[in-house]
């Protein structure tokens, strides 16, 4: 039986006799592609339901979002290869990763793969380390693509909307008194780019690395010294003399004590 969703993209195959833990997943790439052949090795492999979706793989796949949400721990994926999963090893090993997060196990027909066993996990394993292997080497050629380029003198990223004509013409309509808005209608462009080129104009141009670097240091000492004449020296301040200490048995005067007073008597109260 087929139950064909209102509105959906994807089928849902009810096969008879089947295991109702067992679900099958068929895709092709376009609508001018047959499903038969699909169907009939997942009826073979005991799927008790088969989704099968006509999409590429860049698009979102409905049919197979669906098939996921539906899944319970000790479930099994039946595809008939593992391309069908995704389109990039690293895609695919995702997928299969998530799904045995869930406790569901993936079978691959045409690779003999089986996650449930032993050397399903050590060859799923091997695919992610090639997937790994491969996100480095294209982001290592992407490097030097992009290192050769700019040797080249190419400019990496988006390129400009406006060239010089279009940014004099921008200064001339500005000097004129027309608005940003009025700029970017007669230019065609944006009027955010309008502001930023009006912007740009009034900057002055930042000086490069190499006006910026430090001249050498003997440079820098025989500049000072041209430009700063060396200051007088200050003349050195007399030192204060310390008076002697009392040498002992000094005869001369020595300061007279003050006399104690005596103790007054007391007057008759």
């Amino acid at each position: 039986m087929v139950f064909d969703m209102k509105g959906a993209p994807f089928q849902v195959h009810e096969v008879e006799g089947g295991n109702p833990n067992v679900f099958g997943y068929a895709r092709v790439s376009t609508a001018e592609q047959n499903l038969e052949a699909q169907l009939d090795q997942l009826q073979r492999a005991g799927c008790g339901r088969i989704v099968s979706e006509k999409i590429s793989s860049q698009s979102v796949r409905y049919g197979w979002n669906r098939l996921v949400e539906g899944l319970r721990t000790g479930d099994c994926v039946v595809v008939v290869r593992l391309d069908r999963v995704g389109r990039k090893l690293d895609e695919i090993v995702r997928s299969v990763s998530e799904l045995g997060q869930q406790g569901v196990h993936v079978r691959a027909i045409a690779q003999g793969i089986d996650t449930s066993q032993p050397h399903g996990s050590i060859t799923l394993a091997l695919f992610a380390a090639l997937a790994e292997t491969e996100t480095r080497i294209l982001s290592e050629r992407t490097r030097e693509g992009m290192k050769a380029a700019r040797d080249r003198g190419a400019r990496i990223g988006r390129p400009n909307v406006l060239d010089q004509t279009k940014r004099d013409l921008i200064l001339h309509l500005s000097a004129n008194g027309y608005l940003p808005s009025e700029i970017a209608t007669a230019v065609k462009c944006g009027e955010t780019t309008v502001r930023r080129a009006l912007l740009e104009a009034a900057t002055p141009p930042k000086q490069t690395k190499l006006e910026l670097e430090e001249p050498p240091r003997a440079e820098i000492k025989a500049t000072r010294k041209l430009s700063y004449p060396p200051r007088p020296r200050a003349k050195p301040k007399p030192l204060k003399q310390k008076r002697a200490a009392p040498i002992h048995g000094f005869k001369g005067k020595a300061p007279r004590a003050k006399p104690r007073a005596k103790a007054g008597k007391r007057g008759n109260s």
